[in-house]
């Protein structure tokens, strides 16, 4: 029968919670790190594009493509670029969101206003835009805000890290932000939410 010795081990530490935090301290601290090179990374990268075939991109039928770095508006839906291409074969990209609002503009193609058919439409305050980004109400001081979309090989390419911010339309005080003889233009936050108040400053 084997005895068993009640001497203590002295090579054991009484207290192992010391070397217990110095671990998991380097632990955090190595997570800090990968998460720091990592957004380095992404905001190093190349310029956030959206592509359309242009092949098939039918004429006064806007086309939505999601932009999912830009999280979403208020009901959820996610923001993105309408890309347009008019009877007259010009192409225009526009900001799904409408600044008076932060809310996505949706396209509604039977819908009538005077002589105008099919309307870019803001479900939260029910403001209406031509299919040119133009407003159809007193109520919405700019149009639309845009991107300038380039061609190569037959695919239109649109940056999306900045935007124009739309053109003047009616008279507003001077607190009120929208291009007149210069195009503004504002960074678009390449992750995250977009804030409430971006595009009024």
């Amino acid at each position: 029968m084997d005895h068993f010795t009640d001497t203590p081990d002295e090579t054991r530490p009484n207290n192992p919670w010391p070397r217990l935090l110095m671990l998991i301290g380097l632990i955090l601290l190595c997570i800090f790190g990968i998460g720091i090179c990592t957004v380095n990374f992404l905001k190093s990268g190349p310029e956030p594009a959206v592509q359309v075939d242009s092949n098939q991109l039918e004429v006064s039928i806007p086309r939505f493509e999601p932009v999912t770095r830009w999280g979403s508006d208020p009901n959820y839906f996610t923001y993105g670029v309408w890309v347009v291409r008019t009877e007259k074969q010009t192409i225009h990209a526009f900001f799904s969101r409408n600044v008076s609002t932060g809310c996505n503009i949706q396209w509604l193609p039977t819908k009538k206003i005077g002589d105008t058919v099919g309307v870019f439409s803001d479900p939260c305050d029910e403001s209406m835009f031509t299919i040119t980004g133009i407003p159809l109400s007193i109520s919405s001081y700019r149009s639309l805000d845009y991107f300038e979309p380039t061609f190569t090989n037959g695919l239109i390419n649109i940056n999306v890290s900045s935007v124009n911010i739309g053109a003047c339309i009616h008279q507003q005080s001077e607190n009120i932000v929208c291009s007149t003889t210069a195009v503004l233009k504002r960074k678009i936050p390449l992750t995250g939410n977009i804030e409430r108040d971006f595009g009024l400053r």
